[in-house]
């Protein structure tokens, strides 16, 4: 939590706001729950509030909403914007620093509020939005969001299928059908890849290329997302799969790929030099071409194949949905 000062800690304070998750700040005003955080940019800062109330998007009353002469005229201007979802608005005032310097911030925040009283989006006071009967004794900060949601309600989402977490061998068919498919993808791009290698070398009739070290981090990167990514892609696809499970199908998947994709490149080279192609032959003599090709090219190809498995893993490991609040 960055702590604000100046003009920035004067509005915290003139609104009554605590810190909530991350660089939100919460609290209330007229009854409504909001959000603040303020997002810096070079030479100024943009202030993003979320309004919360208890309708929906669609709903009569979020249509009749009526701003006043000024604050129309300020989204005309582009100097503040007004978003609508169900049961939240986002409001944002874009290069924010002469508002926080005169001071008009709160009144302008008035004014909107005024206009959703006034269109019937007043909430009841300590109210569940969701269930509109329990009380809520604190507003609660998830995701990024403020809400007003009592307890019972706030754990019917967390454990919504859409929310909990796969159990451990979930997906587990799916994955097995998906892995020798991102395999197979991972190998190609890898053997791709490796020929590309050599092609741009006899393409610039050199044995030696010079390059700086960050071109070297990026070369690497790029190698993990041809090869790593597509296979972490795949296995991210079944919607409901278990942690460990995804993350070990996306390590081996990988490993699997770089295998077979090292045996394909080796296969390659042996059909330019004797114009047969045989993998049995190519997994035969791999391990002494590798030795043979120097230190240099074993820790190029280690860094990438490390990479490349852990960028996989990454992607395929499953993350908690959002709450729909």
């Amino acid at each position: 939590m960055t702590i604000p000062h100046g003009n920035r800690a004067v509005l915290v304070n003139e609104l009554a706001l605590r810190p909530g998750e991350g660089d939100l700040f919460v609290g209330k005003l007229r009854g409504f729950p909001f959000g603040l955080k303020f997002i810096e940019s070079p030479g100024s800062v943009l202030l993003l509030f979320q309004i919360r109330h208890p309708f929906l998007a669609q709903m009569k009353e979020v249509g009749s909403i009526q701003f006043c002469d000024e604050i129309v005229r300020l989204m005309e201007q582009k100097k503040i914007t007004i978003e609508f979802e169900d049961k939240l608005i986002w409001l944002t005032f874009v290069d924010a620093e002469n508002y926080l310097e005169s001071g008009m911030v709160k009144r302008l925040l008035d004014e909107i509020l005024s206009s959703l009283e006034t269109a019937g989006l007043a909430p009841l006071p300590d109210i569940c939005f969701y269930c509109g009967r329990n009380k809520v004794e604190s507003l609660t900060c998830i995701d990024g969001k403020v809400a007003q949601i009592c307890p019972i309600c706030l754990q019917e989402r967390l454990s919504s299928s859409g929310n909990r977490p796969g159990d451990s061998t979930e997906g587990v068919a799916s994955i097995s059908v998906l892995t020798p498919v991102a395999a197979t993808i991972g190998a190609v791009c890898w053997t791709l890849v490796w020929i590309g290698y050599d092609l741009l070398f006899e393409l610039l009739k050199t044995n030696v290329i010079y390059v700086p070290r960050i071109v070297e981090l990026v070369v690497l990167v790029c190698v993990a997302a041809i090869v790593g990514g597509p296979i972490g892609f795949l296995i991210k696809r079944v919607r409901r799969r278990g942690g460990k499970l995804s993350v070990v199908a996306a390590v081996v998947c990988t490993i699997g790929a770089i295998m077979i994709g090292e045996t394909l490149y080796v296969a390659w080279l042996i059909y330019r030099e004797f114009k047969v192609f045989s993998l049995s032959a190519a997994w035969s003599v791999l391990p002494r071409l590798e030795l043979e090709m120097g230190g240099f090219h074993l820790v190029i190809k280690a860094l990438a194949a490390f990479v490349s498995i852990v960028l996989a893993a990454e992607i395929a490991k499953p993350s908690r949905g959002k709450l729909n609040l």
